[in-house]
């Protein structure tokens, strides 16, 4: 329905609303008023399970040995994982599954401005980059492998 193209009242009101003006309805249903109760409601505690403790500190491991905000990205733990050799860029690219080619190359220049991988060119015809995971990276591997 058009704005301003209503046969009934309630058509109007749903309209103008639509259209942006203001509803001239003046219903109060479905809103409630935050009771003291609701409103100072105390925290709620939760309950960690093994298999949490067993990741938390697998996780505080990982983040202890690099620098957080660099491991912290969505596709920096992954590539560190899959860099067991050195290996060329459609080879992680095959390895990560769901990694697009941009976000692959953030992560490796990120990772390599953060010293965990390095970058070696290869004078071929045509040159191509090896990355490889320096000693700092593999000691986020080593994190990353322990249990």
């Amino acid at each position: 329905m058009a704005c301003g193209s209503s046969s009934s009242r309630t058509a109007s009101a749903s309209a103008a609303t639509r259209c942006g003006a203001p509803s001239t309805r003046s219903s109060t249903s479905g809103t409630r008023a935050a009771t003291p109760a609701t409103a100072t409601r105390s925290a709620r505690s939760y309950v960690v399970s093994a298999r949490g403790r067993t990741a938390g500190e697998a996780c505080a491991r990982v983040l202890a040995a690099a620098d957080p905000d660099v491991l912290l990205r969505k596709w920096s733990v992954p590539t560190l994982a899959v860099l067991d050799d050195d290996r060329r860029f459609t080879d992680l690219r095959s390895a990560l599954p769901g990694v697009t080619p941009r976000a692959l190359a953030l992560a490796l220049r990120d990772l390599e401005a953060a010293g965990l991988v390095e970058r070696d060119v290869v004078a071929a015809r045509p040159p191509f980059a090896i990355y490889g995971a320096t000693r700092s990276g593999r000691a986020v591997r080593r994190a990353l492998a322990e249990e």
